[in-house]
């Protein structure tokens, strides 16, 4: 994966597309268009296949505390880990109608749970360990500054890129073009039919990424009884 793409090939992409004239539609303006279609695509992306944008968060545990801050381009939770010994153990969540439930348990690693409340990832009841916890996250996503110089045509961001994997940008284009035939009061239909396009295209071939072994069904059977790892049910 990488098929970089620049603001400003964008940029230009989509105006010598659809003859979007500078006039009507600022440069900061399409900009600020394509970091919307931006987050759309991140979220089809994700609502097939949550592994494309997935980074790590190492929390380091201090005893007595029961909250840390998230990453600032943090969206959502895929997992979470607790360092049990020299084994990570999946940390499980818990529900919040159930937040005092837990304040007699023992907090040892793998008596505690999580949540994400606020900014925050906080763990219950409050830990009395110091230790590791191996949050993986998905990021928000990328986000093009709108500064621009309306009279040379010159975005401060214009050197910067995003990955379009395999020609997925069409979906921004298209989808950019749409909002520009709507703001002209033109038919969008062509630029919604090539977004629908991308769509499908993007559906099909994003749900995964190796060809060589599917996901399987996950096996709980054995972590009942103990007999392998994570055993959630003995701890």
């Amino acid at each position: 994966m990488a098929r970089l793409t620049t603001l400003v090939d964008l940029r230009q992409r989509i105006r010598d597309r659809g003859e979007v004239r500078a006039q009507y539609v600022t440069h900061s303006m399409l900009v600020d268009w394509i970091n919307e279609s931006l987050a759309s695509l991140h979220d089809l992306i994700l609502s097939v296949n949550q592994d494309y944008y997935l980074e790590t968060q190492t929390i380091t545990v201090v005893s007595g505390t029961g909250s840390y801050v998230l990453p600032a381009n943090y969206y959502r939770t895929r997992g979470v880990d607790v360092l049990f010994g020299a084994t990570f153990f999946p940390m499980l969540q818990y529900v919040f109608s159930e937040r005092n439930r837990l304040q007699d348990f023992g907090s040892i690693e793998r008596n505690t749970k999580y949540r994400i409340m606020g900014n925050n990832f906080t763990i219950t009841p409050a830990p009395t360990f110091a230790g590791t916890i191996r949050h993986y996250y998905i990021p928000t996503p990328r986000r093009f500054s709108t500064t621009c110089d309306e009279t040379s045509g010159i975005c401060s961001a214009d050197g910067e890129s995003f990955d379009g994997i395999n020609g997925w940008e069409e979906f921004v284009v298209s989808d950019c073009l749409a909002k520009a035939a709507e703001k002209e009061e033109t038919d969008p239909t062509p630029y919604l039919a090539r977004k629908n396009e991308a769509i499908v295209r993007i559906r099909n071939m994003a749900s995964t990424r190796n060809d060589a072994e599917p996901d399987n069904w996950r096996d709980i059977t054995e972590e009942q009884f103990g007999l392998i790892q994570p055993n959630y049910y003995n701890p």
